[in-house]
């Protein structure tokens, strides 16, 4: 889960949302779609694999028939990379590290940062990019 943490956040997932992936069915953070693919996928890490008719329905209600081609290939990917992994006895990386919320008074906006004067921009800002 760690390096599919870090790239969840870095799609911009929050880390109370990436927290929750475990709970998804009794969480109000995740869509009626991100539940379905979830579901879809629980089914599919289960041995045997259990993807219920009721489970493959909800998916087909959501996604494409290409959509839910993709989901299998990337969940039987990622179930092949951390069977693979264990066999091993490859451990986390510890890739992710979520930061805790940040109080509204710490919060760096879009508004505030359009208000800085090109000159007076943080040397990471750049436009030229």
């Amino acid at each position: 889960m760690d390096t599919n943490a870090v790239g969840s956040s870095n799609a911009g997932a929050s880390a109370e949302k990436i927290a929750e992936v475990a709970n998804f069915r009794e969480s109000e953070l995740f869509s009626a779609s991100e539940c379905a693919a979830l579901a879809f996928a629980e089914g599919m890490t289960r041995t045997p694999v259990d993807v219920s008719d009721e489970v493959f329905a909800e998916a087909q209600h959501h996604f494409s028939e290409q959509q839910l081609v993709e989901l299998a290939a990337t969940v039987a990917m990622e179930n092949y990379r951390a069977r693979f992994n264990r066999a091993f006895r490859v451990e986390s990386q510890h890739f992710y590290h979520p930061e805790p919320p940040a109080s509204a008074d710490d919060r760096v906006t879009e508004a505030s940062m359009e208000s800085f004067p090109a000159s007076d921009a943080p040397g990471w800002i750049r436009d030229d990019l």
